[in-house]
């Protein structure tokens, strides 16, 4: 079973930042894999707000195929994600449709970047409350510079 991590907020919130910190990249290559941890990743750094999602789940299916073609074994993923709901983008039919095998832990950063905005986690747990294999996690910290180590603390002991 794979382990797949959504790092999850809104439009402009931080999910990419957190990302090129996590796997000190910009650029994410198909074929490879990015260690966090010591643990190889495969990362989709645009989320499906960016894409939308019959972009963003091609593109990691995409990715899931290159990497199975270059005989590289997929156990960890993590995303950009967004948590919509509008039918055209609905998030919740993004992860049946990925991951409904695998073992997701979505990571909520609870307040933007620039502490005008912060996710409703009630809402957040309530709306994927149906999916039995999905876990939601908060990322409480508010200073941007200070979120990379409270992620580490929320993902270290999920690995």
């Amino acid at each position: 079973m794979r382990k797949v991590f959504l790092i999850t907020g809104f439009n402009n919130w931080g999910k990419t930042f957190l990302i090129k910190k996590m796997f000190h990249q910009k650029i994410y290559h198909y074929n490879k894999l990015y260690k966090f941890l010591d643990i190889n990743f495969c990362v989709q750094p645009q989320s499906n707000d960016d894409l939308k999602r019959i972009k963003f789940q091609n593109k990691l299916k995409r990715r899931f195929e290159k990497l199975r073609e270059a005989n590289i074994k997929l156990t960890h993923i993590c995303a950009a994600f967004c948590p919509t709901k509008e039918q055209h983008n609905n998030s919740v039919e993004i992860i049946k449709e990925l991951f409904s095998k695998d073992e997701v832990h979505i990571i909520a950063i609870k307040h933007k970047w620039c502490l005008h905005g912060q996710l409703n986690i009630n809402q957040i747990e309530k709306y994927y409350s149906d999916l039995k294999y999905v876990t939601i996690h908060t990322l409480t910290e508010t200073d941007k510079d200070n979120k990379m180590p409270e992620l580490t603390r929320i993902m270290q002991p999920l690995l």
